[in-house]
């Protein structure tokens, strides 16, 4: 007998946790990047629209996309490649170009191009950069990514006892025929087992002259620990993550370069079902940036598309019809909720709390208007928070908007702010609009959060 976990939300019944939260809004720290969050995805061509130019983009996608970039300009990074990448043997069709165009005109960010070096094939690589150069609007082209997960070359493109001097050999004889005379620069190592300080530490000292990004990748669960969806709520694949990337981000910085997660996911090989398509990986997802972003990580792409469960879009075909069926995924909402949160070129601002130990964590940020946001996230599975917020001066305006869904567990029902994409023919949510106006009360800002949810707060600058 196969019994269906079910872990409500909305779980009234144990005794409510006070919780304040003082906001130092005087003292701003530093800044979000505009594109820190994004997407990955394989050599694969996006969905058309139906019956439409092989060339084009669904709408539905191009609109989902539009989404979670309209809170900043450059808001939404793009990187295109992956274990495809090091498989290519010829350059993609011009049609396929012109797709990853149309996402560069829906994102407004350039792209990072992930081109092959398993073959150690300089003039494929040259042919690519030229298409690139060629077919992409101007601007599109972000940098070019040289090869793909080298740790995991053994046994696949390479014997057993392939070296890590023997990669670094590779990737600067092709790097030293694609730079400058083709790109100012390059990616890499993109790689596979998160950022190891010596591991960087070696590549730069090889290579720095051609590097113009470090790119690594993470995924935090194994699909065969058949973890359960209460452990996206731990600290460990969050805050105990950010700190292990301390000191590749310093080895990054010191040498004046930027660190992406060029991949990263809930669990690796496309995810876990029931799992990394839940509720509660949207709720893991808010915090998972916030905390790399707040380490000093300057972004994250998460890895997916067709209809792997770690997806936040799904791109799947419906088999009488042949149509396309776009739809957002529970990671998707926990993206649109962060994209908002640090809008309009954000930083952070500290947050002091008071009241007994809780589960519930605090995101501050202020943007460049003066307007605060707070993400409230309530980790615990069974107490509600009475939350307090306090910020200095009078506060009008304020709006809360509360990401929700029936139980931790739930792969459809999600809603932000009364809205679901569930059922969306478009990519617009479906639904009225539902924000709380809150009134201030002797400068406390207050608001009751439900077991393992979360809720964004609004409050406008004043005039």
């Amino acid at each position: 007998m196969t019994l269906a976990l079910s872990l409500p939300v909305n779980n009234r019944a144990a005794e409510s946790v006070a919780v304040t939260a003082t906001i130092d809004v005087a003292h701003p720290q530093s800044a979000i990047p505009k594109s820190f969050a994004g997407f990955s995805r394989e050599w694969r061509r996006f969905p058309s629209p139906d019956g439409g130019p092989a060339g084009a983009v669904h709408p539905t996608y191009l609109r989902l996309l539009e989404n979670l970039a309209a809170f900043n300009d450059e808001g939404l990074s793009f990187r295109v490649g992956g274990n495809s990448a090091d498989g290519m043997g010829t350059v993609p069709e011009d049609d396929r170009w012109r797709q990853i165009g149309e996402v560069f005109k829906a994102t407004r960010t350039p792209i990072i191009i992930n081109i092959n070096l398993a073959k150690e094939n300089a003039e494929l690589d040259k042919d690519l950069i030229r298409a690139a150069q060629r077919l992409l609007p101007p601007g599109a082209i972000a940098t070019f990514e040289l090869g793909n997960e080298p740790d995991g070359w053994k046994g696949r493109y390479r014997p057993e006892d392939y070296t890590y001097e023997q990669y670094l050999e590779a990737y600067h004889k092709v790097a030293e025929q694609l730079v400058p005379s083709l790109t100012p620069g390059l990616a890499g190592p993109a790689w596979a087992h998160s950022a190891p300080p010596e591991v960087l530490m070696q590549f730069l000292a090889k290579e720095r002259p051609f590097i113009n990004l470090l790119t690594v990748h993470s995924y935090r669960f194994d699909p065969k620990s058949h973890p359960e969806v209460k452990k996206l709520l731990d600290e460990g694949p969050t805050a105990g993550f950010a700190k292990s990337l301390a000191p590749g981000i310093k080895v990054a910085h010191d040498a004046g370069l930027k660190l992406r997660l060029g991949e990263a996911g809930s669990a690796w090989s496309g995810g876990i079902a029931g799992f990394s398509d839940t509720y509660a990986c949207s709720l893991w997802t808010i915090d998972f940036l916030f905390e790399l972003a707040h380490a000093g990580l300057d972004g994250v792409n998460f890895h997916g598309g067709g209809v792997s469960h770690y997806t936040a879009i799904k791109e799947d075909v419906d088999k009488a019809s042949g149509k396309a069926i776009i739809s957002a995924s529970a990671p998707y909402y926990g993206m649109l909720v962060f994209s908002e949160a640090v809008a309009h070129e954000a930083r952070f601002v500290p947050v002091q709390t008071a009241g007994p130990a809780t589960r519930v964590k605090f995101w501050a940020t202020v943007d460049r208007t003066g307007t605060v946001r707070v993400v409230v996230i309530n980790k615990d599975f069974t107490a509600p928070a009475d939350v307090e917020i306090r910020l200095s001066g009078k506060q009008t305006g304020a709006t809360l908007k509360r990401l929700e869904a029936p139980s931790l567990d739930a792969t459809t029902g999600l809603t932000y702010a009364g809205q679901t994409f569930d059922g969306t023919a478009d990519g617009n949510p479906v639904g009225a609009l539902k924000q709380e106006a809150l009134a201030e009360q002797d400068g406390v800002l207050r608001f009751h959060l439900d077991p393992a949810s979360a809720a964004l707060l609004t409050v406008p600058a004043v005039p």
